[in-house]
């Protein structure tokens, strides 16, 4: 499951700017960063620098314009202190500042816009064995809106995960199954109902790579599967979605042997045109 992380990193972005997008004010775009307020007046030094570039598609190939979309800085123990976010005309957008507290660890997330105060939008609670067990999403005045919650098993796996709403009301949950090695077999999910509502099952080689994701309806029909392909590292070069015997989307991976650079290419209509081309760029300090 390590080898697809890169992936899910560009599916939470994505993600995290809709949600900032939901609750940000209106600020004047001409405003700067010229204050960015710290949340600490002791700055952890930098060790790492992840910056994410979008290109311009013409003529299904990336151009050579490229827009940096985003900035993250990790502190000597790995742990990302600031994410920086920046729109399509290459302006700051906005900021995530990152607090990490122990006994109970948490991590708290804030965000900032323009010249204004950070606020808080994220908070994450671990137990004493460092497993996550809650993040609570906030909006406007500090308000609650969303809640996710995990339980795990006795080998330390997720065996349970619910998402609740501002109101406090169940919107899914999932329980998941692992096979004798550990590995995530199965993921059974729920409605606020708490009816099934589809499955999604995991295969994997002999070097326990995942190689097939597949989604299935609860009356057993196949409605989505997704292919792995992996290099001699075992780093993954290809993804290949499926709605059900039909290919939608592929997506590719360059690995760079000279530099920290990542390229992923999506390619949408059956695989056959580049939507979007992002690099991925490492820096260490």
């Amino acid at each position: 499951m390590k080898k697809i992380l890169l992936a899910a990193s560009l599916s939470l972005f994505l993600v995290n700017i809709a949600e900032a997008q939901l609750f940000k004010p209106k600020v004047d775009k001409k405003q700067k960063f010229a204050t960015q307020v710290a949340l600490s007046a002791n700055k952890p030094s930098v060790k790492k620098t992840e910056s994410w570039f979008y290109y311009s598609i013409a003529d299904n190939k990336a151009e050579d314009h490229h827009l940096k979309v985003a900035d993250m800085r990790y502190n000597s123990a790995g742990e990302l202190i600031e994410w920086k976010v920046f729109d399509m005309s290459g302006e700051l957008d906005y900021i995530y500042l990152y607090e990490y507290q122990s006994n109970p660890k948490r991590i708290q997330r804030f965000i900032q816009y323009a010249e204004a105060e950070p606020i808080l939008d994220l908070l994450e609670t671990y137990n004493d064995k460092n497993q996550l067990v809650k993040s609570e999403y906030f909006g406007t005045h500090n308000k609650l809106i969303e809640t996710n919650e995990w339980e795990y098993n006795a080998q330390g796996n997720v065996a349970l995960s619910t998402k609740r709403n501002e109101k406090n009301t169940l919107v899914y949950k999932v329980r998941y199954e692992y096979d004798e090695k550990g590995r995530a077999r199965k993921e059974t999910h729920f409605n606020l109902q708490t009816n099934e509502t589809h499955d999604i099952t995991f295969a994997y080689n002999h070097n326990n790579l995942l190689m097939q994701e597949s989604r299935y309806q609860i009356t057993g029909e196949l409605e989505r599967k997704i292919l792995y392909v992996y290099d001699d590292k075992q780093r993954v070069l290809e993804k290949k979605s499926f709605r059900g015997k039909e290919l939608e989307v592929v997506e590719k991976y360059i690995y760079s042997s000279i530099s920290n650079e990542v390229a992923h290419s999506t390619y949408t209509a059956g695989g056959n045109e580049l939507s979007e081309y992002v690099v991925y760029k490492y820096e260490f300090n």
